[in-house]
């Protein structure tokens, strides 16, 4: 239980970055980096969050990364959320594919 509380812990922590962040005034490359950074975080670990691409904030990280020139960001926030939903999607056919065995008339 202490792992799953670290993790909605650092979730809640980063969200509360990037509130504070978007308050900040102004829209020079310091201040664009201070936004970025919550969103890559979020993005990177969207799968331990369990949360859904819209959580993450990707479109908006695209478009700060896209006015900063920081690819790096981008495609590291763009990892996580690949590796996100690939993981949901190959679940979702195991799911499938086990629930069809135990359904009657299935392969096994």
């Amino acid at each position: 239980m202490g792992a799953a509380r670290d993790v909605r812990a650092a979730q809640t922590s980063w969200q509360r970055a990037r509130e504070v962040a978007d308050r900040i005034a102004g829209d020079g490359p310091a201040e664009i980096d201070m936004r970025i950074k919550p969103r890559t975080f979020l993005s990177v670990h969207a799968l331990r969050f369990s949360g859904s691409v819209e959580q993450t904030g990707l479109d908006e990280l695209r478009e700060l990364c896209a006015s900063n020139g920081d690819d790096l960001s981008l495609a590291i926030g763009m990892g996580g959320t690949c590796t996100m939903q690939v993981f949901h999607y190959r679940f979702r056919g195991w799911r499938a594919r086990i629930g069809s065995r135990r359904a009657p008339g299935g392969s096994e």
